[in-house]
This record gives C-alpha cells, sequence and structure tokens, in this order.
C-alpha cells in the first residue's frame, strides 16, 4: 500500500491469515519501522517486536489501570485520570426530549 507521501506499507500473513509482518517503507525503499508478530496455537498474539521503539505512540494514560469487578462482572472500582491528563473531552452527554411519552435516553455527542 503506497501512501500519499510516498511511504508504503507491507504486509506479510501466516498461512492461516494471522498478520506476520507489518514493514513501513520510505521513499527511498528503505524499511524505516518494522513488526514482527507471533501467535498461540488458538490465534491469540503471543509476541510483537517493533525494530524502533522511538516510533511508537505511547498513550498519556497508565496502560496498566487495573479495574475492580464484583461477582456480576460489573465495575466497583475505576482509577481516576488526573483533570487535563487526556487533555479536553472531546465529548459532551446531552439529553434529548422524550418521545411518545417515553423516559429521555442519554445520548453522546462529539464536539468541535
Amino acid at each position: 500500500m503506497t501512501l500519499g507521501n510516498g511511504t508504503s506499507t507491507t504486509f506479510a500473513y501466516e498461512a492461516d491469515d494471522d498478520l506476520a509482518a507489518l514493514d513501513h517503507i520510505d521513499i527511498a525503499a528503505q524499511p524505516f519501522l518494522e513488526y514482527g508478530f507471533t501467535y498461540n496455537n488458538v490465534g491469540q498474539r503471543a509476541s510483537m517486536t517493533v525494530s524502533d521503539t522511538a516510533n511508537l505512540f505511547r498513550p498519556a494514560n497508565d496502560s496498566a489501570a487495573l479495574y475492580t469487578v464484583n461477582a456480576l462482572n460489573q465495575y466497583t472500582a475505576v482509577p481516576s485520570v488526573p483533570e487535563g491528563a487526556s487533555g479536553p473531552s472531546p465529548m459532551t452527554e446531552t439529553d434529548p426530549s422524550p418521545r411518545m411519552g417515553s423516559t429521555p435516553i442519554p445520548t453522546i455527542q462529539r464536539t468541535a
């Protein structure tokens, strides 16, 4: 797949169609970021290798956050995120007017 800036991405697959490798190639036809993947017997990703970890996206939030659930699989504790840690929220909650006497259903809309 060639992108508009002249770089390209190639994909390699295993016999069972699991993604085995993904390579990003610059305009000089040189790989600048290469991923490799291995899978277990049931097709779950077992490992991933990356040629240059400096180019990896790292979310601002703690990816190891722990959630506590009860016997009904309901969240009883959710870690808090400090104000501004993930930037301003692009979502706001709105409450549309009831239709035909029903209870209003909250919806989430993206803000500009």
